[in-house]
């Protein structure tokens, strides 16, 4: 027994010791029981040093179920923010060297557009890279996707953010990796990206497919493609334009040739060019507005309304 415990004690990760992984648990009865154990005892130590690393500025919640072979931690900030999301890669060789995710986000900031949402802090940890990103809670576009919030004229401004975003990174030899509705935040105005799933873990490919699919969904409120469905089908006052992309971005999701992010700028062109801030009434928590009442159903209420009028002064 003594030397199983000494065996598994060389396994254990730099500052956990065998007696504090052990402690107050039943010894294991097999290898594989023994390994759960220590694997537990390593995720709550380096949470406890992930945690000083950061400082005060970020506290760390419950760890979310891992991306791109990645930790993740959902976090509280404590200047007001947002949520937050704590990513922390794995050391080399098979996660990147410092070096990399530093020339990696030092250019992802210099590209300096306010439709990224960048991330807030980040560091090294014993070799390993870790980044401190905002989330969107209630203002995620799956969310309001989710809730029916999102209009179709307030989607295709955000789409138009995404495509900037997108279209800006690929020039600078960037990828995000993980486009998904949960990484995209709606504002005021459009919409702003997070999420990035760094380093080398996506393809120009991969972004343009996964911005066509949200695209479809926040136009569509439909998270899943309908194969040959027309959005003025689906959503009321579409203009044109925004009817023949979400064809064109149906066409593309299907035959696995994604547009480009330059092609739906283009399509965009075709829309108003004024934005509204409508935050107030997308953001706003509770059940979907109800559809407006048409004049005709205006005038037959109107109707009823004189005619118990008149039979009530009648029996009066």
């Amino acid at each position: 027994m003594l030397h199983e415990r000494n065996a598994l004690a060389e396994d254990l990760p730099k500052g956990v010791g065998t007696d504090a992984a052990l402690s107050g648990l039943r010894w294991p009865t097999n290898s594989q029981d023994a390994w759960a154990i220590v694997k537990t005892a390593e995720r709550d130590d380096v949470r406890k040093r992930l945690q000083f690393r950061i400082g005060p500025a970020v506290r760390l919640g419950n760890e979310a179920a891992p991306t791109c072979d990645r930790r993740r931690f959902v976090a509280l900030t404590t200047s007001g923010e947002p949520g937050a999301l704590v990513t922390l890669h794995r050391a080399p060789p098979v996660g990147p060297d410092p070096a990399t995710m530093q020339t990696l986000l030092g250019r992802l900031r210099g590209l300096r557009l306010g439709v990224l949402d960048l991330p807030m802090l980040d560091g090294e940890m014993d070799g390993a890279w870790w980044v401190v990103e905002r989330i969107a809670v209630e203002s995620s576009a799956g969310d309001l996707v989710d809730r029916g919030r999102l209009s179709v004229l307030h989607a295709g401004f955000a789409i138009r953010d995404l495509a900037r975003a997108v279209m800006a990174m690929h020039r600078a030899k960037l990828t995000h990796g993980a486009i998904t509705l949960e990484t995209i935040r709606i504002t005021a105005t459009g919409a702003t990206l997070g999420g990035f799933c760094f380093p080398g873990d996506g393809s120009v490919r991969v972004d343009l497919e996964a911005l066509s699919r949200v695209a479809w969904a926040m136009l569509s409120g439909e998270r899943d493609a309908v194969p040959g469905g027309r959005l003025s089908e689906l959503r009321r006052g579409v203009p044109r334009a925004l009817d023949l992309l979400a064809d064109q971005l149906q066409v593309g999701i299907s035959s696995g040739r994604p547009i480009s992010a330059a092609a739906i700028l283009g399509a965009l062109d075709a829309m108003p060019g004024r934005r509204v801030d409508r935050s107030a009434e997308i953001l706003a928590v509770g059940p979907p507005r109800a559809r407006p009442v048409s004049p005709v159903t205006w005038a037959v209420a109107a109707g009823a309304i004189v005619l118990m009028i008149a039979l009530l002064a009648i029996q009066g």
